[in-house]
């Protein structure tokens, strides 16, 4: 796997074997991913909304409950 940065190659190696260096710019980038990934796309903050019947439905936070969207 190749990490360019700024046009010059800055890793050259296995994803695995990047991904093992904690120093290494691809370890970085998936520690990014993953902390956008339990923190933004895990909120509280976003909706759920599901399409049933022809009908939109807003759910709880776990699916508790729904009620209408209008």
């Amino acid at each position: 796997m190749l990490i360019v940065e700024n046009g010059r190659i800055a890793e050259d190696d296995a994803p695995h074997a990047l991904a093992a260096h904690s120093e290494s710019r691809y370890r970085q980038l998936l520690d990014a991913e993953d902390a956008v990934r339990h923190g933004l796309w895990a909120s509280a903050e976003w909706r759920r909304l599901r399409l049933e019947g022809g009908k939109l439905n807003e759910t709880g936070r776990r699916g508790a409950y729904a009620q209408s969207a209008r």
